[in-house]
């Protein structure tokens, strides 16, 4: 199956709104997480949402959405909730200053896959992705939250080079454990990605 997706930036209208559409059946729908829902459009869209988030989608072969990620470089556009990162607690971890990290610390984040989709490593093709288009656009690390509980999706994380940081994230009555890639050690091929 996943040799037959198309991956790519949603660069449309109505691509946007098909990832939009997809979080809501996901976020809303099964997780009954209502924080940012338009039940009028069947949206889950939130501030960051923007011009300047790159939203992701995986096509299949008949052209629907089936999973969908997003990146924000923090330089171009503050995260909803930026406190809930503890940019602070993760500068000293990569030798940097808080001012240095904010200029090349990104978000990775709102990845959800349609039920027919799950366990096929999606995700973690879209996340190899986001990480070859973030680097090239000057990120060299990535920040993520993950549901401290998801034990599969931290093992995931995990083998794609994330790793936790000592601080939990909470905004909005989500709370999530933090995890960090750095992509000046880690990702060492950023042509991997086809975007």
């Amino acid at each position: 199956m996943l040799n037959s997706l198309t991956i790519k930036i949603a660069a449309t209208d109505s691509e946007r709104e098909a990832a939009y559409r997809l979080r809501y059946d996901v976020f809303d729908l099964e997780e009954g997480d209502h924080r940012y829902s338009d039940h009028n459009r069947k949206f889950w869209i939130d501030q960051d949402d923007g011009p300047n988030s790159t939203v992701l989608i995986a096509l299949d072969q008949e052209g629907c959405c089936i999973g969908t990620t997003r990146f924000t470089l923090l330089r171009d556009q503050t995260f909803i909730g930026l406190e809930a990162y503890h940019l602070e607690v993760l500068a000293p971890l990569l030798c940097l200053t808080l001012e240095q990290l904010c200029e090349i610390v990104g978000r990775w984040d709102r990845g959800v896959v349609t039920r027919s989709a799950r366990g096929l490593g999606l995700l973690q093709l879209m996340e190899v992705q986001v990480a070859g288009y973030a680097f090239r656009h000057g990120c060299k690390v990535l920040v993520a939250t993950v549901k401290p509980d998801n034990r599969a999706v931290l093992s995931a994380v995990e083998k794609s080079g994330y790793h936790t940081y000592p601080a939990i994230g909470s905004y909005g009555g989500f709370t999530g454990q933090l995890i960090y890639k750095d992509l000046r050690t880690k990702f060492s091929t950023p042509d991997e990605s086809i975007l």
